[in-house]
């Protein structure tokens, strides 16, 4: 299961468990009925506060009807005679009055959801946070691996086997022009940090802040993962191909984008 899966099945677990609770939420209380249903109003007025009745008496455009609400009876638990419910009566589209309906078990007047919806929603809630923090260690190990994958190639000076065909031409004798002359300008150009421990075989241009790097042209793919090419220093339109290599995830640890640096190398004048 990728990511974007884990999140689809996120949304799915929010939304059932949204649902779940709105069955009992969404019901007014007695004090919420007092408070927002008021002689004079509009159907639509009505029907924007309360939602659609689950009940009705007479057709809508009548000189008189009705509308009923009845609370779920999942949700009656309250072990006492009280508060279940009201029906509206319309006079020529208008609130003419309204009343309650009563009943034993009523409706509870403060929301207390039984205790199978809390465990749910806890439940579930708890779900929701730890495939996110899934997701989070999924695509920060993506990232890990990407940026290792592309310091390996270099080093090495590998094209990677198996690209998406537009790079199929790409061999250490082309250009970095020709590559952007074929494909387009890359999705953007990076500094990758160089760790301070890495073998001899890197050659780096130093960042303002005193790092060493490598550049890199990012490609992002609309099919695939971001395939990156490393041209060979002094890193510019000149250059020949070093190495490209393709990785699951774009890299967004241990980089400093072009731009705001002017002790850093200049990106290629393309």
């Amino acid at each position: 299961m990728n990511w974007r899966q884990l999140a689809y099945a996120i949304l799915v677990i929010l939304v059932a468990a949204s649902s779940l609770a709105a069955t009992y939420i969404g019901f007014p209380t007695e004090e919420q009925l007092k408070s927002n249903l008021h002689v004079g109003m509009s159907v639509d007025e009505v029907v924007a506060i309360f939602g659609q009745p689950s009940g009705q008496r007479g057709l809508r455009g009548h000189t008189t009807f009705s509308f009923q609400y009845a609370a779920p009876a999942s949700a009656l638990t309250e072990q006492r005679e009280g508060y279940v419910g009201f029906e509206v009566e319309f006079l020529n589209g208008r609130v003419k009055e309204y009343r309650e309906f009563r009943a034993n078990p009523s409706y509870a007047s403060e929301f207390k959801p039984p205790r199978e919806v809390k465990w749910f929603l806890w439940f579930y809630g708890l779900c929701g946070v730890a495939l996110l923090a899934l997701i989070r260690l999924v695509r920060r190990g993506g990232r890990i691996l990407a940026y290792r994958g592309i310091l390996d190639h270099y080093r090495t000076r590998t094209i990677a086997a198996g690209l998406p065909h537009e790079f199929g031409f790409v061999t250490h004798n082309v250009t970095l022009k020709q590559v952007v002359d074929r494909l387009g300008s890359p999705s953007r150009f990076l500094q990758l940090v160089v760790p301070e421990s890495s073998p001899p075989g890197f050659s780096f241009v130093t960042t303002s802040s005193g790092q060493r790097a490598i550049v890199v042209a990012e490609y992002q793919m609309p099919y695939h993962a971001p395939v990156y090419v490393m041209p060979e220093f002094p890193f510019d339109v000149t250059s020949t191909i070093r190495a490209v290599f393709q990785g699951q995830l774009e890299v967004e640890s241990l980089v400093e984008p072009y731009g705001g640096d002017p002790g850093a190398h200049r990106s290629p004048d393309i």
